[in-house]
C-alpha cells in the first residue's frame, strides 16, 4: 500500500527528529508512497531538501509533489545512486524492503551504505501477505523479514518493534 503502518510510522519521525543535528544534507525517501515522510519532514523542516524514489507514479497528486525537490519514477533496484554518493544525511525506506527478494534486499542495503551515513527503515517483523495494491504489482511482499533477519543480513539494529512492523537503522 503507498503509506507505512500507522504503528510505526510516529516513532520514526521521533526517531529522525531527535537527530536533527545530522540532518546537514538531502534527505531521500525511498518509495514515497503517498508523501507521508516528505510532507512530515518537510513540514518539521520547511527548508529541508527532499528527494524520492517512487515506482507508481499514480499514487502521488501535483501536490504531494510539492513536498519533494525532486521525485524520480523507477525501481529502486535500478536507480544509479552514485549520483547522491556522500551528498545525503539520511536515507528512508518504509516499508519498502519486503518489496523485493532477498538478495536483492541485501544487495540494495550494500549500495545505500557506501552512500550515506544514516538510514532508517520499517518494515513488517511478521508474516504479512500482501499482493498487488491499486493495480501496483510491487506492493507484493516477496520476502517476510524476522528482527534476526534484518539485524543479521542487512547490518540493521532494532530500534522499536511496534507489533506488525519494526523501525530500524544503521549508522555509518
Amino acid at each position: 500500500m503507498p503509506e507505512s503502518d500507522p504503528l510505526v510510522r510516529r516513532p520514526a519521525i521521533e526517531l529522525i527528529t531527535s537527530h536533527a543535528d545530522r540532518l546537514t544534507k538531502p534527505i531521500l525517501d525511498i518509495g514515497v508512497g503517498n508523501g507521508f515522510y516528505g510532507r512530515t519532514l518537510k513540514t518539521i523542516y520547511q527548508n529541508a531538501e527532499i528527494y524520492g524514489i517512487e515506482i507508481w507514479p499514480a499514487y502521488l497528486t501535483p501536490a504531494q509533489l510539492a513536498w519533494y525537490k525532486a521525485i524520480v519514477f523507477v525501481n529502486a533496484l535500478h536507480f544509479d545512486y552514485s549520483l547522491f554518493k556522500d551528498k545525503l544525511s539520511l536515507l528512508i525506506a518504509a516499508d519498502v524492503v519486503e518489496h523485493f527478494k532477498k538478495t536483492e534486499a541485501i544487495a540494495l542495503m550494500e549500495t545505500w551504505k557506501q552512500i550515506v551515513p544514516w538510514i532508517v527503515i520499517t518494515l513488517p517483523i511478521q508474516r504479512f501477505e500482501q499482493g498487488s495494491y491499486m493495480g501496483n504489482v510491487h506492493e507484493a511482499h516477496l520476502h517476510h523479514w524476522s528482527v534476526f533477519e534484518v539485524e543479521h543480513d542487512l547490518g540493521m539494529s532494532l530500534v522499536k518493534d511496534c507489533g506488525v512492523c519494526g523501525l530500524f537503522e544503521w549508522i555509518k
